[in-house]
Order: structure tokens, then C-alpha cells, then sequence
């Protein structure tokens, strides 16, 4: 008898949870499709995140807790080799009051500034072709996709090499295979360290790749080259009037030891003494991250009325547009995540009240029994005693 009561139980749960699933059967689907959607518009996120080796410095470095950050300067602001420097001894000096040592204190940094150059080799003559003086470790935090040869040293030794892209080494040369090989910038030869292949596509074309590039030493380009990029001084460095821009500086970069979040992005900016007019801050390990991504959601609209007079760079240009794109895939990932709550939510409470009613018909019926059951006890004990009085004899009610 406990065993068949035990499997019509059984039988019951049974019956109830296939209800349940073929109820919940679309909600099921609904939410699935939702957060796949999310999955993979995640990947597509983390993908092109991962494709801008530009702000990804912090997962090439050794240094453990640290940030990248960026301070792109106005070109109406005079910043020097000089400037860097003085900067760079604050940042030091505020970055080890905060509580690390200089011992522990790990960093590296580099700064450019975008201007053009002329170039020459035999016969053929390249004008007014981009380039860009770099200084510290710019290659670190620029990993340049070679085709031949690598990035050159910034020191005394390489001071007269270059690094051309593919497009320059064919229109010169008629081949990528010229490391070592001698162009003239200015009458002064320098020498072929690497070759680069360009990026291409509609971003990078709209960011400032879609001409020819040419990566030279800083000084290189304060000598022979024009600069653009931010004010400059000319001034004579030899005795036979030699003249050399000094200035225009517009990007420096920095990967740093970050003992407590924040810390490097707003020591820099307040080393650096500009008032936020004038210069751009921003910590690149953290600008894809949600809570920078809605900042950029929110100013959809304003974002681009930009009053600062700065000229980024290339690769800054790009982040920027992927922040753009990247910020309206959040914001869809977030619609699908909150879809498919919102889905789980109503189907719930949907059987919740759907169960109350069960329920509240449950009781309905149950009280009914116990109504007909009271009454057929009653019925019973009454006959009992109207037959025990006619056993006894004794008179009815």
C-alpha cells in the first residue's frame, strides 16, 4: 500500500515538472538566444580590443599592478625634451610619496611628435611624407608589425636610423629587403632599420594612416623635418647657424608600478601643471572597461564637439573610434543581459500567481471535502445512536 502511494507520489512530481518544462519551454529558448547573443558579442568585444596592441602595453610588460596612461598635449603649448623631464622627476617624486620605493618603483615611458620629412635615394625623391619623432621606449608600447628588420634603439648609436613602411621601400627601392641601405633626410644619410607594413581600413585610413609613414628619432625630426604636431622654438645648435626645432611635443606615454588605482593617471596629470584645457589624460588599461564605456554612452552627442586644440595621433585616433563602436556593443550586451532577467523574472511570477490559483482551488476543494465528509460522520453517529435506542427501547430524538 506505502509503495503504491509512493509511486503515484512519484507519478505526480513527475507529471508536474512536464507541465512545468513545456511551460517554460519558450522562456527557455528566449533566454538562451539572449545570452548567446551576449557570448558572442563579447568575443567580438574582446577580439577587437585585442587587436589594438597600442593600449594592450600593460599585458607586454613585467611589471606587476601597473597602468598605461596617456597625456596628449595642446598645440598651442610649448613641450620640450625639457618639459618631459621635469614632468617625469615630479611624477617620480609624487609616485613615491604615495608609499612605494624607487627601488620597487618600475616604469617606462617614451614620448613622440608628428611632422613630415623629405626623402631621397639616387634619383627618387619622396616630399612632405609623414613622419613621426619618437624618443624612450616607443616601440614598446607600439609593437609595429615587421617585414623585415626591427625597431631601432633610441640612443646615440641609432640616432640616424629610421623605420619605413612598406609603401616608401617599394617607391624607393622596389623592394621590402632594404635594411641597412642609405636614404637621405636632408642631405643627411640614414640608414634602413626596419621595414613596417601599414595598417589599413577605414579606421585607420580616417586616423591618419592612409599616407605614407616614415618612424625616425625625435631629434632626427626636430632637425630635418617639419613638425606640426605643437609649438616649436628654432634654435641654433652649432657655431655655423645649424638650426633645430625644439619643441611640439604632443604625446607621452607611460607604463607604470600602480600601488593603488588612479594613482598614476592623476599623478601624471598633476606633473605634468597644464590645466585640463590644454592636455588629454588617459589611463588606456582602463578605458574599455564598463564603467569608461558608459562615460562614453553618456556623452553621446557631445563627444565630439571637442574644444581642446590637441592632434593626436594615429593610434589614439583609432582607440577612439573603437570606443565608439565598442560602447554600442556594451550598451546591446547590456539590453540582451537585462532581456533575458526580465524573461526569467515574468515567467516566474507568471507561475507563481498561476500556482496561487491552483492553490487557492485546492483549498476550495479541500474545504468541500471536508464538508461532505463532517456531514457524512454526522449521518453516521446519528444512525449509530438511533439504532442503539431501538435496541434499548428507548424512545427516538
Amino acid at each position: 500500500m506505502k509503495t503504491e502511494k509512493a509511486s503515484e507520489f512519484l507519478e505526480k512530481i513527475k507529471n508536474k515538472i512536464i507541465v512545468i518544462a513545456k511551460e517554460a519551454k519558450i522562456p527557455l529558448i528566449l533566454v538562451a538566444i539572449l545570452l548567446v547573443a551576449d557570448l558572442i558579442l563579447g568575443m567580438i568585444s574582446r577580439a577587437m580590443i585585442g587587436n589594438l596592441p597600442d593600449q594592450n602595453t600593460v599585458s607586454r610588460c613585467s611589471y606587476e599592478h601597473c597602468a598605461q596612461v596617456s597625456a596628449f598635449f595642446g598645440q598651442d603649448r610649448y613641450i620640450d625634451e625639457d618639459f618631459i623631464k621635469k614632468m617625469e622627476y615630479d611624477f617620480k617624486n609624487k609616485i613615491t610619496e604615495s608609499g612605494i620605493s624607487e627601488k620597487k618603483l618600475k616604469y617606462s615611458s617614451c614620448y613622440s611628435a608628428q611632422g613630415t620629412v623629405s626623402l631621397s635615394f639616387e634619383d627618387k625623391n619622396l616630399e612632405e611624407v609623414d613622419a613621426i619623432g619618437v624618443a624612450g621606449d616607443f616601440f614598446l608600447f607600439h609593437p609595429l608589425k615587421f617585414v623585415s628588420g626591427g625597431p631601432f634603439i633610441n640612443d646615440s648609436v641609432m640616432a640616424d636610423y629610421i623605420v619605413i613602411d612598406t609603401d616608401i621601400a617599394w617607391k624607393l627601392f622596389g623592394s621590402n629587403d632594404v635594411v641597412d641601405e642609405i636614404v637621405y633626410i636632408g642631405d643627411v644619410p640614414h640608414y634602413i632599420a626596419g621595414v613596417v607594413e601599414r595598417p589599413e581600413g577605414r579606421i585607420s585610413d580616417a586616423a591618419g594612416l592612409k599616407d605614407p609613414v616614415i618612424y625616425m628619432t625625435y631629434d632626427s625630426l626636430s632637425k630635418y623635418g617639419n613638425i606640426y604636431s605643437g609649438r616649436t622654438t628654432e634654435k641654433e645648435i652649432s657655431e655655423d647657424g645649424k638650426k633645430a626645432k625644439f619643441g611640439g611635443i604632443n604625446c607621452y606615454e607611460i607604463v607604470c608600478t600602480n600601488p593603488v588605482e588612479g594613482i598614476v593617471r592623476s599623478n601624471i596629470a598633476e606633473s605634468c601643471g597644464l590645466d585640463g584645457r590644454f592636455v588629454h589624460i588617459c589611463e588606456n588599461s582602463e578605458r574599455f572597461k564598463a564603467l569608461p564605456l558608459l562615460e562614453v554612452v553618456a556623452s553621446f552627442g557631445t563627444r565630439s564637439m571637442w574644444q581642446k586644440a590637441i592632434y593626436y595621433p594615429y593610434w589614439e585616433n583609432i582607440a577612439r573610434g573603437y570606443e565608439d563602436i565598442l560602447s554600442i556593443l556594451f550598451v546591446i550586451r547590456l539590453f540582451l543581459k537585462v532581456s533575458a532577467c526580465v524573461t526569467v523574472i515574468l515567467f516566474v511570477r507568471t507561475f507563481y500567481v498561476r500556482k496561487e490559483t491552483d492553490l487557492h482551488g485546492l483549498f476550495e476543494k479541500l474545504a468541500d471535502k471536508k464538508y461532505e465528509l463532517e456531514v457524512k460522520l454526522n449521518e453516521r453517529k446519528k444512525n449509530k445512536r438511533n439504532a442503539k435506542w431501538e435496541k434499548d427501547e428507548l424512545p427516538r430524538e
